[in-house]
């Protein structure tokens, strides 16, 4: 099967177990980028063993109230944050990260974004009241579902959640309009799914909760020591401090950008990205740069056991020339060289 692979000359990248680039048709030199998913309806990724392997930080906590949507989001920034760990033992060396919502405090958590990040990552701080909106996927582009917001009665309080790339947007609102929404979008012909998350962050209606969440987590922003892109500006986060606390309360009343976050970060010469979690944010990166020369490189999969998946993300960026070892989880080197 190899052997056909390499004789029609095609990028190959994982089906079957199997990675080839055709020589001259690597990915140009660029920056690399780390991506933190946000809660995600996939089940988490099991990393028991990329704990252990590099006596990093611990895996995500078991046993959640999948309608606990605080203590959800913390699952999702443990595995980025363990991720990131191995990922840099391994030496993918980033030069910027950036997250999907809750994505993003996990990108800031692990250079210094926070001044304080234990009651971010505290379990017991649990019960804080959060608006009761829904969220609703929708295979569509975010400018084609405002029109249709837009022209509905009865939705003035559905807003855009997320743009997420050019064929995916998420919409929140209450939990009647959200059905209604979903029927008209469906007769359409088009794919929604629900997300298992209800929080209201990323809309207009989050505003009268904004304080409250700020206090409850003892949220205080300061600039983080290395890049960090905000799903929210499309922009680094600013070297001031202010600046920082600034795009922190923008981040709960407006809308993801993702789809603007990943040109603008292209543009910047970002051309690697390799995304931390489980969640569907390489797919949103393809959408995106569909055409245009880039990688991206999930570094977990909830349907394989971590250590298998980095070493899976590691023959994916060698493979496209991406400057990492290859064999840098392999026991014997050597011999699964030759093999």
């Amino acid at each position: 099967m190899a052997s056909r692979i390499v004789a029609r000359g095609v990028p190959h990248a994982g089906p079957r177990g199997i990675w080839f680039q055709p020589r001259g048709k690597h990915i140009a030199s660029g920056k690399c980028a780390f991506l933190f998913p946000g809660v995600d309806n996939r089940p988490l990724p099991n990393l028991d063993d990329v704990s252990r392997h590099f006596a990093g930080p611990p895996p995500p906590q078991p046993g959640i109230d999948p309608g606990d949507t605080l203590a959800r989001s913390r699952q999702s920034m443990e595995s980025g944050i363990l991720l990131d760990h191995a990922m840099r033992q391994l030496g993918v060396r980033p030069d910027g990260r950036a997250g999907l919502s809750c994505g993003e405090w996990a990108a800031l958590t692990v250079t210094g974004g926070f001044v304080n990040v234990a009651p971010l990552l505290d379990y017991r701080r649990a019960g804080l009241p959060l608006p009761n909106l829904v969220y609703l996927a929708a295979a569509i582009n975010a400018n084609v579902l405002r029109e249709i917001l837009a022209t509905t009665q009865r939705m003035a309080d559905v807003a855009v959640s997320h743009e997420n790339s050019p064929s995916q947007s998420v919409a929140c609102g209450p939990i009647e309009d959200i059905g209604r929404l979903r029927e008209i979008l469906q007769s359409k012909g088009v794919i929604t799914q629900e997300l298992a998350v209800r929080s209201g962050f990323h809309v207009p209606a989050f505003a009268p909760h904004v304080d409250a969440m700020l206090g409850f987590l003892e949220l205080e922003a300061r600039p983080p020591n290395s890049e960090v892109w905000s799903c929210v500006s499309a922009t680094p986060f600013p070297a001031e401090r202010s600046g920082c606390s600034q795009l922190l309360r923008r981040h709960f009343v407006e809308p993801v950008n993702f789809l603007r976050l990943v040109r603008a970060m292209h543009a910047d010469d970002y051309r690697v990205f390799v995304e931390l979690g489980s969640g569907a944010l390489c797919a949103m990166v393809a959408d995106t740069l569909d055409g245009m020369p880039h990688v991206a490189v999930p570094a977990a999969h909830h349907s394989r056991p971590g250590l298998e998946s980095l070493q899976r993300a590691l023959l994916a960026l060698w493979t496209t020339h991406v400057g990492v070892d290859p064999f840098a989880l392999a026991p014997h080197p050597r011999a699964l060289a030759v093999s």
